[in-house]
């Protein structure tokens, strides 16, 4: 497997880790301030607003969103001096790197910003070796699971994770498959209303390489568009699975003239038997009804 890790991501993810569980966020950063805040009122986040600031210096003007940092860098104040007059402010600021001795508190917090910042920081330290950042990120996919969060919260940060936590692809389809290995064992897939809910190791695929911009909005969409694009790569087994891995959801295990059904299957019938999934009542009607069932 390859042993270098791509360049990690950072920014998206602590923005959807934010926008998600800003109390928490700030209840982890800021805990004196998060206890003045009036919770009663719902945040509202100001993002197209600032962005339209923006847009009144031009389309040519260029907005810092680069840092170089070390560690006794720590910026609280800023001030701005005109003829003789000094205005400025002095603000409460937060540095990821005084949490690199912290990791057992860490690693026992239960708000969801103690794991953000541990995979932060693991990001970082594992460097550009694959081998390690898979490690780091497969242990804290597994502390994720231990908080008893509700559904949706551990679906978010494990996206936030996965995101951050880039890695090669055939260190990728290893942690895939350890994922949904767990995630059985944590049934936290059982009564998820909508596939894409948890992606898919075949959606992934799709997703990295830029050749299902309709899966999220569905999964015939998404399955049609991952058959016609990847036909010429033999991705005719990948849908396959992932139909059965669906139906197996939808109906429990299946029996083994099912999974026969779908191996010899052509692409015309994976996509019939895709389109009818969602109103079959049993896999002896998807057979039955759907155009090109056997």
């Amino acid at each position: 497997m390859s042993d270098t890790a791509p360049p990690a991501r950072y920014d998206v993810p602590w923005k959807v880790a934010l926008t998600h569980a800003f109390r928490a966020f700030m209840a982890f950063f800021f805990p004196e301030l998060c206890a003045q805040i009036d919770w009663s009122v719902r945040p509202r986040f100001r993002d197209k607003e600032l962005a339209g600031i923006a847009m009144v210096y031009g389309p040519d003007s260029m907005v810092a969103d680069k840092l170089v940092d070390d560690d006794g860098w720590r910026p609280n104040t800023f001030h701005n001096q005109v003829l003789g007059t000094v205005m400025g402010i002095s603000f409460a600021a937060v540095k990821l790197l005084d949490f690199a001795d912290r990791t057992e508190a860490l690693m026992a917090s239960h708000n969801p910003f103690a794991l953000v910042t541990l995979a932060h920081l693991r990001t970082q330290q594992t460097g550009h070796d694959a081998d390690l950042r898979y490690a780091a990120k497969w242990q804290l996919t597994k502390l994720l699971y231990q908080h008893g969060w509700r559904k949706q919260r551990i679906i978010v940060f494990f996206k936030v994770i996965n995101w951050m936590m880039t890695l090669p692809a055939p260190q990728q389809e290893v942690f895939w498959r350890d994922v949904l290995q767990l995630g059985k064992e944590r049934k936290m897939e059982l009564n998820m209303r909508r596939p894409m809910e948890w992606v898919t190791p075949l959606e992934q695929m799709f997703l990295d390489k830029g050749e299902a911009r309709g899966l999220e909005k569905g999964l015939k969409q998404g399955l049609e568009q991952g058959l016609e694009q990847g036909l010429e790569q033999g991705r005719k087994e990948g849908a396959a699975a992932l139909l059965e891995r669906l139906l197996t959801r939808r109906f429990g295990p299946l029996p083994r003239t099912a999974r026969s059904k779908l191996v010899k299957a052509s692409v015309e019938q994976l996509a019939a038997w895709s389109d009818a999934l969602e109103e079959a009542r049993s896999l002896k009607q998807l057979f039955a009804t759907a155009t090109g069932g056997q």
